[in-house]
């Protein structure tokens, strides 16, 4: 009798750490699951992330390229050693086009930020960059130069009808322009026909 509850008691027993056994399998199991989902997760955001960082990057170049394009194909009535580039802000490439140095061997470019304001741009700038300006604002500059000389280019003036002469389209990693011929006419500034090359779209 004591031999048969002595077997159901080990029986019981081994029941009892099968049981608790197969939990901590299973608990061990879903953990490993777990961490491996959530390194494919990284992973993958990784892998995600970086073809976006490569398109700003792409992007930031190809708005350096043309504004720098555009500045190096223009004249303008006396040879200058110096010109005056104004960024007005708000714009996503302000820091960038910051960092242009020259636009050929023998004039310098200076570069300041400038909040809008219609009597400081006309006095201190000899090319405005428009960030997210109103185009009927960029306009008031255009209209109040007088006999300045004045390059504008803007980044948020999408039909180009009034504002700047050169208005940049900016679309993924392209950038292309549209030209306004009456503005660029009104602005005592000469530009190369070649300009035109600038708009074409780069890989």
């Amino acid at each position: 009798m004591q031999v048969i509850e002595w077997t159901q008691h080990v029986c019981k027993r081994t029941v009892f750490e099968c049981t608790v056994f197969k939990r901590c399998v299973s608990r061990l199991f879903l953990r490993v699951l777990t961490t491996l989902c959530l390194i494919t997760v990284t992973c993958n955001s990784a892998v995600i992330a970086m073809p976006d960082h490569d398109e700003k990057l792409k992007l930031n170049e190809n708005v350096v390229r043309v504004v720098s394009g555009i500045i190096s194909y223009t004249h303008w009535p006396a040879t200058r050693t110096t010109l005056r580039l104004c960024l007005v802000p708000p714009s996503s490439y302000i820091n960038v086009l910051a960092h242009i140095n020259m636009i050929s061997g023998h004039t310098e470019l200076q570069i300041e930020t400038l909040n809008f304001n219609v009597e400081q741009l006309i006095e201190r700038c000899d090319v405005i960059y428009y960030g997210q300006v109103d185009p009927r604002l960029q306009h008031q500059v255009i209209s109040r130069k007088n006999d300045k000389s004045l390059l504008t280019i803007a980044e948020n003036n999408p039909h180009c009808e009034t504002g700047s002469a050169f208005c940049l389209n900016i679309d993924n990693t392209q950038v292309t322009f549209n030209l306004n011929f009456d503005i660029l006419t009104r602005s005592g500034v000469r530009v190369n026909p070649n300009v035109l090359q600038l708009a074409r779209k780069v890989e």
